[in-house]
């Protein structure tokens, strides 16, 4: 489990987080929204380390991430992957090489291993055989799979997407989706995904944590946020990416329930 206590951060004098508590559970697709600023990135960010709070802790599997020592955090960190907004693949290495990298930092494999686990780790993702690609031949929803493919590669407990879907057209954003949401069930990992699609939040989300004001404005289940009366909530699912259909989909169904009076 991965648990938030009081998390305080400021950059430059200006608060970003204000005093979060969450408690992300283990197994579950969580889903990190909020409007522009609001601290999504930061949050994920200070769960593999690479960002300590100013006040508050961190729990992750029981450990404080902000007390541990560099050698600690190393040993954590190779239980926690992350995907990157921007993929974050190195143009001038292959496929292959940009999966083996972490293998490579963290295990004594031999080649042939190594070799097996990064054809492994691209089945998972739909494109075995890949391997001698290099990034610039690959189309931008074929270069996110293989950034959730290195992820995956070291075979973490822990898996952190960082807004997987942008710069994608709907149709690569929903196979992603799917793909998330299938990881999660067939490794039965924890998965957090900060976006700012709502469409794809109900997509892949078991729970969801809303960021407002530097503090959790909602956490719960999908479907309690699409019918939330919180008029912050709902001026935010009114304004954000993916959700006219939703907003269409709640004015039929008044519509449907007044005509039945």
């Amino acid at each position: 489990m991965i648990e938030f206590i009081n998390i305080k951060k400021s950059f430059d004098g200006h608060r970003v987080l204000s005093g979060v508590d969450l408690k992300i559970e283990k197994g579950l697709v969580t889903a990190i929204i909020g409007g522009s600023g609001t601290g999504k990135s930061v949050l994920l960010k200070h769960i593999i380390g690479l960002i300590k709070p100013d006040g508050g802790k961190v729990i992750v599997d029981g450990e404080d991430i902000a007390s541990l020592s560099y050698s600690e955090l190393v040993r954590l960190r190779q239980k926690i992957s992350m995907v990157f907004q921007n993929s974050a693949l190195f143009d001038s290495l292959s496929v292959g090489e940009n999966l083996s990298m972490g293998i490579k930092r963290h295990t004594r494999l031999k080649r042939s291993e190594i070799d097996k686990e990064v054809s492994r780790a691209l089945e998972l993702v739909g494109l075995k055989g890949i391997e001698d690609k290099f990034p610039a031949e690959l189309s931008g929803g074929m270069r996110k799979r293989v950034a959730i493919a290195r992820a995956l590669v070291i075979k973490p407990d822990i898996l952190l997407y960082d807004e997987p879907t942008t710069g994608l057209d709907p149709p690569r954003a929903e196979s992603i989706n799917k793909l998330i949401s299938g990881l999660n069930e067939k490794l039965g990992i924890t998965s957090v995904v900060v976006t700012h699609d709502m469409y794809s939040m109900f997509q892949v989300a078991d729970q969801t944590a809303m960021l407002y004001d530097g503090v959790i404005r909602f956490y719960g289940a999908p479907e309690q946020i699409a019918v939330s009366t919180d008029p912050v909530i709902r001026e935010f699912l009114k304004s954000a990416s993916g959700c006219k259909w939703l907003f269409n989909y709640n004015r039929q169904e008044e519509e449907y329930a007044t005509a039945q009076i």
